[in-house]
């Protein structure tokens, strides 16, 4: 069985793909579909009058073959360059038997014109079979098709390439062409045709059927194609044309590729020849050629330059709602794009003025100012409140986690829910930070020796029931307790600290949607199975630690048992009944007037999550709770709450503190700063299901296995261009120029020139990286590439069982993915998972440890999996002798949905270099 990569395209290519920007650098024939040549004795001969391409790409297989994103890679870049250059494209993917046959009846039809030149182009997997006479006949494998079997292919599924040949007889066209990317060998081809071919003569005007293969059928031919490239190289004028007389021929692009190909990839020699006919085998297909050379570098910029002044100065400016920078700010670059024009959003936003939001039209080569005069906005000043503003730096340094904005079901129907949880109703919350951990005796120490009205001997009655900080000695928590939940507080208390933290309580629907930590429909924060080891509840002791039991799928400590939490909200039994869709709270004043008017509150508030001394019942993340704001209880504390937005002014909050601990004694912190500066999440150690066997499930997914991972940290974002020119600055030999040729495949830093990035792309993820490179500069920093294991369990966030990183449904607002106009985005320009990691799906491809196997999910350890012919430490120490090919994941800009699953995996040879290839680093907890 070979990887069949039929790249019929590739004929077609040599006339009409090289110059998509410029056509008028075209022969005038050529844009008015008639072409002609002129042969070396000045002889004129008129060739085409129009011209026709099929052209199809099968990469999404069903039934066990490897996936193949370079095959719809490759025609939708074809299918743009034929059309630059005149052809009627009809470009198809994913294609069974019987839609092909239909396709290729309609390029039949086009063939009855006699004076018309067809190219078909197939991208996808191919099988070459031995017959019973010893010949060998090729297939086209169709999306649906089998694994083949001891007797072969499934021929009801596939399709035979003399039934092609036949085909091709019934076209009246002078000449068709045939390009395969992949091996193949059989009888169709006429060998003692392969002649160094001439210049341009007559003999062009006689018909001819032409095959060209990118190897012979004992090779195998990878995904990313040399031979694809090859040919580029040609057509584009990168490389010398064989015989200089401004046409390629079918013969002359045959035996440059034959010749060029090997070069890069011994195990590839290209085959080429024409159809074993006497009548059809006398004549050569021809590419016209631009008339003058393409101009070196790129004629036309794509970047645009953004001015933006304001008065008064100083105001934060965001570019599709990322900021960018503050002004005045000058010369910041946007790629525009191939198309050389983008839409965007410009927002300005300055304290204490109103916001300005333009749209604007950004055009390559073009500066664009924009001088804002911002307008004062009157703000109404808040009631007095016993709370002394908190000074800078704020004591309360607690970190916090961004929860994602978005729908999800609240409450519950289940058998042991109670009537205030129902209706189960869908719920919008706009994105919020919420407190990593409860709020501890310490911190709320720091809060009252700021705010002496609120000590333990001086609240107002007003505020409590009496047993306001019961516990404590005066002024001070118990001996030993710093790092416990603050208990027997009232809600007016926990309302005065969010406050001076400059945060708030959070309303119930975001409590909610932050407890279920991105599960749906369970019972608790990690499922439907109420364990003593994952929460603090009926503990016949008392309150433990924060963060003493494991995180849920946002990485939040204890949000249920421990202690109850303090909402915002009124409390409502029959508000699910009419809450309303969008951010609800439940309460007679809006969320401002609550914040501002809280002490004059006299209604039962919500509490949620349950404490220490309950049972499982009351540990459901449905699970509602009221209580007088003055109550104080030894199980009742808090944790708070803040918007991404404050008055208009983007919150600068980190989601997690890089340098700070968890408050447990000897834990690790949550995130940390590597040595290149990029920011690292510790993902928890635990089980996780691994795989898939979803509709859209490859072989190589299944079988769906329970993996545990010892905890680590991976970066937050992928790797830039701007932190790896950093990497080939201190180690020159890893430059583009100077790398060896054993570690990489001819494409090593392709869009740079020379050793700097392209202009304008400092924050996108860096491409066209071999594995070998990604190691190195792994090591470099300190760390390595995260295992495949490692890979997915970060990737899925928390969530059990769901096809993406956020759920079962996907659209281009969550990730960057089948963008082909567009390319990489910058970092982090969509929302996180559940673990705080940014485009964990899309963007690019990214490199793991492991060597790929297809099979290892069948025999995987359940410990720590690692895939190879070596165990971690020695991959790390003797990773430049790998040759294995290796694992990438995540799926990219260029993708369609099923490859940016987080269960999809892709195989690829170290060496390796593409447009969409990057990747992010891993490290263990103790390096």
């Amino acid at each position: 069985m070979k990887t069949f990569f039929i790249t019929l395209i590739a004929i077609v290519f040599c006339s009409a793909a090289i110059f998509i920007g410029a056509p008028d650098l075209f022969p005038q024939t050529t844009r008015g579909m008639k072409i002609s040549v002129r042969t070396k004795t000045g002889e004129e001969i008129e060739l085409y009058k129009a011209s026709y391409a099929l052209i199809v790409g099968n990469g999404n297989y069903r039934n066990g073959w490897d996936p193949l994103p370079g095959a719809t890679r490759d025609v939708q870049e074809v299918a743009e360059a034929l059309k630059t250059h005149g052809f009627n494209v009809t470009l198809k993917t994913d294609l069974t038997k019987d839609k092909f046959e239909d396709a290729f009846e309609t390029f039949v039809q086009n063939g009855k014109n006699e004076d018309a030149r067809l190219l078909f182009y197939y991208a996808g997997h191919g099988y070459t079979e031995e017959l019973a006479d010893g010949e060998h006949l090729g297939y086209l494998v169709m999306v649906d098709a089998p694994l083949p079997k001891s007797g072969g292919i499934d021929g009801s599924k596939s399709v035979d390439m003399e039934s092609l040949v036949t085909q091709s007889r019934r076209m009246q066209s002078r000449h068709v062409l045939f390009v395969f990317d992949s091996c193949f060998s059989g009888t169709i081809l006429n060998a003692r045709s392969q002649i160094p071919p001439p210049y341009v003569s007559n003999n062009v005007k006689y018909p001819v059927r032409q095959f060209i293969t990118a190897g012979r059928a004992d090779e195998t031919v990878p995904d990313h194609s040399v031979f694809k490239q090859a040919f580029l190289n040609l057509v584009k004028g990168i490389a010398p044309e064989p015989i200089a007389d401004g046409y390629v021929t079918g013969a002359e692009l045959g035996l440059y590729l034959k010749n060029e190909v090997p070069k890069y990839n011994r195990g590839q020699n290209p085959q080429y020849g024409k159809i074993n006919n006497p009548k059809l085998n006398q004549g050569d297909f021809v590419f016209v050629l631009p008339r003058e050379a393409p101009p070196p570098g790129d004629a036309l910029s794509t970047i645009a330059m953004l001015n933006v002044t304001s008065t008064p100065s100083g105001a934060t400016v965001y570019l599709d709602g990322i900021v960018i920078g503050k002004t005045s700010m000058r010369g910041f670059e946007v790629d525009t794009g191939i198309k050389r024009e983008k839409r965007v959003e410009i927002g300005v936003e300055l304290p204490g003025y109103k916001s300005q939001v333009r749209g604007v039209t950004l055009k390559g080569g073009q500066k664009v100012p924009w001088d804002v005069q911002l307008e004062k906005q009157a703000r109404p000043k808040p009631a007095p409140i016993p709370v002394r503003p908190k000074p800078a730096p704020m004591p309360d340094t607690t970190g916090m986690v961004l929860i994602p904005a978005g729908d999800f079901q609240m409450g519950s129907n289940d058998g042991n829910a109670d009537d205030d949880e129902k209706p189960v109703h869908t719920v919008y919350v706009d994105a919020f930070y919420i407190d990593t951990y409860e709020v501890t005796n310490a911190q709320f120490k720091a809060f009252i020796n700021a705010n002496p009205l609120w000590r333990k001997d001086r609240i107002s009655d007003k505020y409590h029931d009496g047993g306001y900080l019961w516990h404590w000695s005066g002024n001070s928590y118990p001996s030993g307790k710093g790092n416990h939940p603050v208990v027997y507080v009232s809600w007016y208390a926990a309302m005065a600290y969010a406050q001076w933290a400059g945060k708030r309580l959070p309303t119930e629907a975001e409590w909610e949607k932050a407890a279920r930590g991105g599960l749906e429909g369970k019972k608790y924060p990690w499922g439907d199975t109420i364990d003593a080891n994952k929460a603090n509840y009926k503990a016949g002791g008392s309150i433990t630690p924060v963060a003493m039991y494991g995180p849920n799928g946002y990485g939040l400590y204890d949000i249920t048992g421990n202690v109850w939490e303090w909402c915002l909200d009124t409390y409502d039994a029959d508000f699910y009944a009419r809450s309303q869709r969008r951010n609800p709270l439940a309460d007679e004043m809006n969320m401002i007037e609550v914040m501002t008017n809280y002490q004059n509150v006299t209604t039962d508030r919500v509490l949620r999550g349950g404490g220490w001394d309950d049972t499982a019942q009351y540990l459901r993340v449905a699970n509602r709770g009221g209580f007088a704001p003055t109550g104080t209880l030894d199980s009742v504390g808090f944790r708070c709450a803040r918007a991404v937005t404050q008055g208009g002014q983007e919150v600068p909050l980190d989601v997690q503190s890089e340098t700070q601990a968890t408050p447990q004694q000897g834990a690790h912190p949550s995130t940390i700063l590597g040595k290149d500066g990029a920011k690292m999440v510790l993902i928890p150690a635990g089980d996780f299901q691994m795989g898939s066997n979803d509709s859209e499930a490859y072989y190589n997914e299944e079988p769906v296995h329970t993996v545990y991972v010892d905890a680590f940290y991976i970066d937050k974002y992928e790797v830039t261009n701007a932190q790896f020119k950093a990497f080939v600055d201190a180690n020159p030999q890893w430059r583009k120029n100077r790398i060896p040729q054993k570690y990489h495949s001819g494409d090593y830093l392709q869009d740079w020139s020379g050793n700097s990035y392209p202009s304008g792309k400092r924050n996108h993820p860096v491409v066209y990286v071999s594995w070998y490179a990604a190691m190195e500069y792994a090591q470099w920093v300190g760390k390595r590439l995260p295992t495949e294991a490692e890979w997915e369990k970060a990737a899925r966030g928390g969530l059990v069982g769901k096809k993406y990183p956020w759920g079962n449904a996907i659209d281009t607002s969550q990730a960057n993915y089948n963008s082909r106009s567009v390319g990489t985005t910058p970092v982090g320009g969509y929302a996180p998972n559940g673990y705080g990691l940014y485009d964990m799906a899309g963007n690019v491809w990214e490199w793991c440890l492991d060597a790929y196997e297809k099979d290892f999910y069948a025999r995987s350890p359940r410990r720590n999996p690692l895939a190879g012919e070596m165990p971690l430490t020695q991959v790390s120490v003797h990773y430049k002798n790998v040759e294995n090919p290796r694992v990438l994941r995540g799926g990219s800009w260029f993708n369609v949905a099923p490859f940016v699953r987080v269960a999809s995996r892709l195989r690829y040879a170290p060496s390796g270099t593409y447009t969409d290839f990057g990747f992010r680093c891993a490290r263990a907890v103790t390096p």
